[in-house]
Order: C-alpha cells, then structure tokens, then sequence
C-alpha cells in the first residue's frame, strides 16, 4: 500500500547448473588419483514494481517505478592430485577458483549491491599421516585470493590474500 493505491509487484527468478566430476586413478602407480570437478550456475531474475490503478498525487503520472535485472553467472573449478608413497601417508596438491561475472540494476538506492564481480583462488597442499590405528597429524598450507573488478556502492573494490597453515593431530572412532 502507497498512500493509499496499491501497488504491483512482480517477479521471474531462473537457475540453472551444469556440473561435472571426474577422477582418474593409475593402476601403474599405485595409489595415485587426479580428481577434478566443474560447476556452472546461472542464477538470473527480473523484478517490476508498478502503482495501480492510479498513482498518488506525488508521483505525478507515473505508475511505473521500474524494472530491475539481476544476472550472476557463477564458475567453480577444482583439482586434487593424490599422492600415497604407502598406506600411511597421503599427499595432496591441488587449485579450487570461483568467479562470478554478474550485472544488476537496483530499484532502491538504499539497496546494499554486493559484488557480482570477483574472483576467487585457493592453491593447496597437505599431508596426512596415520600414527597408529584411528590417529592421523596432518599438515596443510592454504593460499587464499580475492579480488573484486567493480566498485561495491560507497567502498572500493575488496581484495586480499594470506597464507594459512594448519597443524593436527586427529582421532577417529
């Protein structure tokens, strides 16, 4: 309700993903897997607000207040390389990346975008070891990279990057 009209309100939302996984294991090297995996998801909408049946006195003629898009194409890709040299170690080296190249166009200016622009990458590494039976240390290194290509409403773009190390010591039961 608009100062006393009603107003309409409409919307058409549509998502789609197309995934596939595949892993590949060398029987000439024992223990050893390449993994891989792609994911892409289209998430798409349109949205209209009109004043009906007639506008209040403020907004003139106009009952039509817009249509807003919004369109975030989505990638995500991974590889892992699994080395295990015996049944006690395992090694793994791999690359997870996501990026998002979207567009929209906001009805409210108080509306808070986000960004459908960026990029995400993640190289690791790590080694897992079992001590005794139901005990495994595991070290693993992480590199994590982010970056936005377009301004977010009033801030600059965000990126940033950092190494992570990790050290455990875990027990299964």
């Amino acid at each position: 309700m608009h100062n006393g009209s009603e107003a309409q309100f409409l919307q058409n939302w549509r998502n789609s993903t197309d995934s596939w996984f595949g892993a590949v294991d060398w029987k000439a090297l024992t223990r050893t897997v390449l993994t891989f995996q792609e994911t892409i998801t289209h998430y798409k909408g349109n949205t209209s607000y009109q004043l009906a049946p007639a506008a209040p006195a403020d907004c003139g003629t106009n009952t039509f207040l817009g249509t807003g898009d919004y369109d975030e194409p989505t990638q995500f890709g991974s590889i892992d390389f699994m080395f295990s040299p015996n049944k006690k170690v395992q090694l793994h080296v791999g690359y997870r990346m996501n990026a998002v190249n979207g567009t929209t166009v906001l009805l409210n200016p108080r509306q808070v975008p986000g960004s459908l622009q960026s990029h995400y990458q993640t190289p690791f590494a790590n080694v897992v070891w079992t001590i005794s039976r139901g005990w495994g240390f595991r070290a693993e290194w992480n590199y994590y990279d982010y970056g936005e290509a377009a301004t977010v409403g009033p801030t600059l773009p965000r990126a940033f990057q950092t190494n992570l190390y990790t050290l455990g010591l875990h027990y299964e039961f």
